[in-house]
C-alpha cells in the first residue's frame, strides 16, 4: 500500500509521463506498451503531451490506459500552461513522474520538482547527436532532478555521460521489448492496397522520414538494385520533414512506380507480412522498436551497426550489418539476401528466436516496474 493513504483507490501507484508528442513512432509505440502493462501491475497514469500533435491510433491507444491531455508547447511556454499543468499534478499528486523527449525532459523534471512528486525518472531514447546546444545546457542543469535516467541502448549512456549532464549513477539500461504481432489482413490484400503487383518482391522499411534513418541511402542502394531486379520495389512506411526530398529522389531514378511511399500506418504486422527482406540503414539510433518487430515476426534484417542494433543483431546470425552512409555495402547484403532465400530464412528464423528468448514485453514491464518500486521503498512511498 501507498504509504499516508487508506483508501482503496489509493493502493495503485499515481503515475504521470511527459511526452513531446504522440505522432507514429518507436517512443510512442513503446509507451503504449508500458502504459497497457504498468496499468495491469497496479498503476494509474496521466499523460501530458507537450505538443500539440497526436496521431489518431496512438492517441486512441494510450487513451485506453492513461488520462492524456495535449497541452500544446507554446501554452507551456507561457506561463499559465505552466500553472494549469502544475497545478493538474498537484491535485492529483503522481507518485512518479517519467520524462521521454527532450522537451519534456526539461519541463518534466522541473515540474515535477516544484511539485514535490517523489520520484522523477527520465529515459533517454538513443544518441542525441542532433540535439541543439541550448537544450544541452537545460539538460545539464535539469537531469540533477531525476532519481534515474533509463537507457533502452548502452551505447547511448557514454554520450549522455559527455554531453547531457548524466552522472553513471543515475544510469539504468533497459532493453526494450517487443512480442510477436499477428497479421490481421492477407498479404494480397495488402498489396492490392498499396498498388504493389502479386508478384513482386519488397524491401521494406519502417521509420521516421528523418535524417537519421539513412532512407537517402537507402533509396540509392535500391536504384542499383532495380536495374538487376525488375521484380523488386521498395516499400518505406512512416512520415516526417524528409518525405518530399525522399519523393522527389524516388522521381529522379524514375522509380516513382516501383517505390512505394505508405506514410503512418498502424498495421505493421501486415506490412511486415509482404516484405521479403527488412532494411533499416540508420547513421545513430537508440533500440529501434521497428527493427525488434521485423525480427520478431522473423524477417531477414540488413540493418546498420550502430548503437542498439548491435545488441540486437549478432552479424550473419540474426541478420547481416553494414556501415552506416555506406551505401555500397547496403546493396551487397541486400542483394545477398534476395539471392538466397536459404540464407534469408535462416536469418529470420533466428531472430524470431533472438527476440522470444531475450527481448520480450514481459521482462522489459517487469523490469522498468522494478526500477520505480525500487524508488518509492528508498522514498519511503511504499
Amino acid at each position: 500500500m501507498i504509504k499516508g493513504d487508506t483508501s482503496a483507490e489509493t493502493e495503485r501507484v499515481r503515475m504521470v509521463t511527459f511526452i513531446d508528442d504522440l505522432c507514429a513512432g518507436g517512443t510512442q509505440r513503446w509507451l503504449t506498451h508500458i502504459l497497457k502493462g504498468l496499468q495491469q501491475r497496479g498503476y494509474d497514469h496521466k499523460v501530458f503531451v507537450v505538443r500539440n500533435s497526436a496521431d489518431p491510433y496512438f492517441l486512441l491507444e494510450a487513451s485506453k490506459y492513461a488520462e492524456v491531455e495535449i497541452c500544446g508547447e507554446p501554452a507551456l511556454w507561457c506561463v499559465h500552461g505552466l500553472i494549469r499543468t502544475y497545478c493538474s499534478m498537484r491535485s492529483w499528486r503522481p507518485h512518479i513522474v517519467q520524462t521521454l523527449l527532450p522537451s519534456s525532459d526539461m519541463i518534466g523534471r522541473a515540474l515535477g520538482w516544484l511539485a514535490n512528486v517523489p520520484v522523477i525518472v527520465s529515459s533517454i531514447r538513443g544518441r542525441n547527436v542532433d540535439k541543439p546546444g541550448w537544450q544541452r545546457w537545460l539538460d545539464r542543469r535539469t537531469v540533477a532532478l531525476a532519481d534515474r535516467v533509463i537507457f533502452n541502448a548502452e551505447d547511448a549512456i557514454p554520450f549522455a555521460l559527455a554531453h547531457e549532464g548524466v552522472v553513471r549513477e543515475q544510469a539504468v539500461y533497459i532493453p526494450n521489448g517487443i512480442d510477436r504481432s499477428v497479421p490481421g489482413t492477407l498479404p494480397v490484400a495488402i498489396r492490392r492496397e498499396l498498388g504493389i503487383p502479386e508478384t513482386s518482391r519488397i524491401i521494406g522499411a519502417v521509420g521516421r522520414l528523418h535524417p537519421s534513418k539513412g532512407h537517402k541511402e537507402l533509396i540509392s542502394a535500391f536504384a542499383r538494385l532495380a536495374e538487376e531486379m525488375p521484380d523488386l520495389c521498395l516499400l518505406i512506411v512512416g512520415d516526417g520533414e524528409l518525405r518530399l526530398k525522399l519523393e522527389k529522389q524516388a522521381e529522379d531514378y524514375n522509380l516513382g512506380d516501383r517505390i512505394f511511399f505508405a506514410g503512418c500506418r498502424p498495421d505493421i504486422a501486415d506490412l511486415l507480412s509482404i516484405m521479403d527482406v527488412f532494411a533499416h540503414p540508420s547513421h545513430w539510433e537508440g533500440m529501434p522498436n521497428a527493427v525488434m518487430e521485423a525480427m520478431a515476426n522473423g524477417k531477414p534484417i540488413v540493418a546498420s551497426a550502430i548503437d542498439g542494433i548491435k545488441a540486437l543483431i549478432a552479424e550473419g546470425e540474426t541478420g547481416l550489418l553494414v556501415h552506416p552512409g555506406s551505401t555500397e555495402e547496403i546493396v551487397a547484403q541486400l542483394r545477398r539476401l534476395l539471392a538466397d532465400r536459404d540464407l534469408a530464412a535462416k536469418l529470420g528464423e533466428s531472430a524470431a528466436q533472438r527476440m522470444q528468448q531475450r527481448f520480450g514485453l514481459e521482462r522489459m514491464i517487469n523490469a522498468y516496474d522494478d526500477v520505480y518500486k525500487t524508488l518509492l521503498r528508498q522514498k519511503t512511498v511504499l
